[in-house]
């Protein structure tokens, strides 16, 4: 590498190959050609430089491999991701679930209340019954039926099934076997920390 200097320097040309010392010529070469050379830079300087470099190519790499993976084609419109809906169950005890006509609702616009785009003015909600729900593409695979438990209320808290799936994908089960065997819990022992003395608000302070 040759570095050329200012006229008026101690040095006019200097010529530094790949196994040159760079600390002896630090001492001699002026500050501006140190710099272009990026020896003027302390190590904490390079290593923050290097540290920099490397958090922007990672941010590249993993913005540019998550395009790839949403399909994103760098357009302003964001990319069209699909899921599968589950199955889902609904009932309500009181069997006025279907022709609820405010079971389900949805926001058509953006709000700017309180906690934007969200809002919590109703009188901008569209609401919709379960067939409604399903009219607009939600839930297709859902359905309401009484799934048919032996004894839900209290203080029986009887939840098997004595005619077997109520569908949706649901697997019968043992409800037996669910949940803690122990009605006792025992706690581990605490090892002795600080003493433990109550406190008289009347005339300890």
């Amino acid at each position: 590498m040759i570095a050329s200097i200012k006229p008026g320097a101690r040095h006019r040309d200097v010529t530094i190959d790949q196994r040159s010392s760079s600390v002896v010529y630090q001492q001699s070469l002026p500050e501006q050609v140190l710099v272009r050379l990026g020896w003027g830079r302390t190590p904490v300087q390079r290593l923050l430089d290097a540290a920099r470099r490397l958090a922007t190519d990672v941010h590249t790499r993993e913005a540019a491999e998550l395009a790839r993976l949403v399909g994103d084609s760098g357009d302003t419109r964001p990319a069209e991701v699909q899921f599968t809906q589950p199955a889902l169950l609904y009932w309500r005890t009181d069997g006025g679930f279907a022709s609820d006509t405010k079971a389900f609702h949805v926001q058509p616009n953006p709000g700017s209340g309180a906690n934007p785009p969200c809002s919590d003015d109703r009188t901008t909600w569209t609401f919709y019954t379960f067939a409604g729900w399903q009219g607009i593409g939600e839930d297709l695979q859902s359905v309401v039926q009484n799934p048919g438990f032996n004894n839900p209320t209290y203080p029986a808290d009887d939840f098997s099934l004595p005619h077997g799936s109520p569908g949706v994908g649901f697997v019968v089960f043992d409800p037996s076997q669910a949940g803690r065997t122990n009605p006792v819990l025992k706690p581990p022992a605490v090892a002795p920390t600080f003493p433990v003395k109550l406190y008289n608000p009347a005339t300890d302070y």
